[in-house]
């Protein structure tokens, strides 16, 4: 195993490693405040197995790239924006990859400003159904540059100071957000929200919901087969669109809904009905 540093903008090049060399497998990769904008070698490394990458988080380059060029990895650890000294860097505008096998990927911190607009800073690919993302500040998405975009990944953890967006063609295993924002665009097999704000969209199915706090607003057309409600807010106010929770478990919390837009199938509940025919669930309202 060797300690590398990216110092050239061609991954391709041996000259623009230090030591000189492209990675091999078991290697470990430094991006450092050094490290230029790349420009090119996006393929080059896809069939090596790094043991780690780290993203410094005063590197200020970008990946040059088109909107269907990631650099292309394998790594069993990530850390995007790692940082031990004072003061808040400013981060790469655009730090793009297609995260090639089982990798578990930490994003700590990412620049307050996008080299696109209306796109994260960080933009991630995963190919890996084992694969985890941690965002714990910052801005990330995963499989939203293009339409048609595709991804892999088991879980994904959305911090208190972090905003994450998954797209419409992940295929992903959990979702678990212990704070901050949250948009979800595609099907998930598990959603556990504690606090901070999820918003679905699109048409993914969900197979459990779990909310203990926050507020989660399910505009997604997709069903959700169990929906349990112990704290925080559910407002299903927000879309006009026929939504269907099959069985909602209110044990706390409060849901905002129309009944001729989310069909309930199974609701154990207590509350009142409003006078407008809105329903306001509100455990322990008289």
């Amino acid at each position: 195993m060797a300690n590398k540093l990216i110092i050239g903008a061609d991954l391709s090049s041996n000259a623009s490693y230090s030591p000189a060399n492209v990675p091999v497998n078991g290697d470990v990769l430094y991006v450092t405040p050094d490290t230029p904008t790349i420009t090119a070698g996006w393929t080059t490394l896809v069939a090596v197995a790094l043991t780690a990458l780290h993203v410094d988080a005063r590197w200020t380059g970008i990946c040059d790239a088109t909107a269907a060029q990631y650099i292309q990895l394998g790594a069993t650890t990530i850390w995007i924006g790692e940082h031990d000294g004072i003061g808040t860097p400013a981060g790469s505008a655009r730090l793009k990859l297609d995260v090639r096998g089982v990798s578990t990927c930490h994003v700590l911190r990412t620049a307050r400003t996008s080299s696109d607009a209306y796109m994260p800073p960080v933009r991630l690919l995963f190919n890996n159904a084992s694969s985890n993302l941690y965002v714990r500040e910052g801005e990330a998405g995963v499989g939203i540059d293009v339409d048609g975009e595709t991804s892999t990944v088991e879980s994904i953890f959305c911090g208190n100071k972090g905003s994450v967006i998954a797209g419409a063609g992940t295929t992903l295993g959990g979702w678990l957000q212990a704070g901050g924002e949250g948009k979800l665009l595609c099907a998930a097999t598990g959603v556990v929200v504690d606090a901070g704000t999820l918003t679905t969209e699109g048409a993914g199915a969900i197979g459990a919901i779990t909310q203990n706090g926050g507020l989660v607003i399910p505009n997604s057309t997709g069903t959700v087969t169990t929906y349990t409600l112990k704290g925080g807010d559910c407002d299903a106010l927000q879309s006009n669109q026929i939504r269907t929770i099959t069985t909602m478990v209110h044990g706390g919390g409060r849901i905002k809904y129309d009944a001729g837009t989310l069909v309930i199938t199974n609701y154990t509940h207590t509350g009142f009905v409003s006078p407008s025919g809105r329903v306001v669930i509100n455990v322990g309202a008289a």
